[in-house]
């Protein structure tokens, strides 16, 4: 009676610390630039140009973050933006780097990627439930000049 016991025990054991890990790592799956929630913020955002709003319409939506337990693959295709009444290609680009949990609470999880030409970076993940999380974009640094816009990014795998 005791061996059926304990091997209860260790069988709860082990699915609460699997439980516990899936918890701890949020951010495996497959995640989309979700264009609407962003635009949404983007619009009412103070400070923005119309031209600067005209340029992240037509950007957001497009980047796809694939995130293993170690590993964060960015997908960003090619696309066509109109710019001053012509259509310019901007090149698109996919990376793969590692990256480390550095802070995870309720709402906030703070990875250290690791692997960028230039170095180490922090980036902090504001999670708004399960399946939703917005970043501070440097993705539309150089593009739509120097904003502060949030993007994003909904669980699509």
């Amino acid at each position: 009676m005791l061996r059926i016991m304990l091997a209860v025990l260790l069988a709860l054991a082990l699915v609460q610390a699997s439980a516990s890990a899936m918890a701890g790592n949020r951010l495996v799956g497959t995640w989309k630039s979700d264009s609407e929630a962003s635009l949404r913020g983007v619009r009412s955002q103070a400070g923005l140009t119309r031209d600067q709003v005209r340029m992240i319409e037509q950007v957001v939506g497009q980047m796809t973050m694939s995130f293993t337990d170690k590993r964060l693959k960015v997908t960003m295709p090619d696309i066509n933006v109109v710019l001053n009444d012509r259509t310019v290609e901007l090149y698109g680009d996919e990376r793969e780097v590692s990256y480390q949990v550095v802070r995870d609470q309720p709402e906030l999880m703070a990875v250290k990627v690791v692997g960028l030409e230039y170095g180490e970076d922090t980036v902090e993940y504001h999670f708004e439930g399960n399946d939703l999380f917005w970043v501070y974009s440097d993705s539309m640094q150089g593009i739509a000049g120097d904003t502060r816009v949030r993007e994003y990014f909904r669980r699509v795998k």
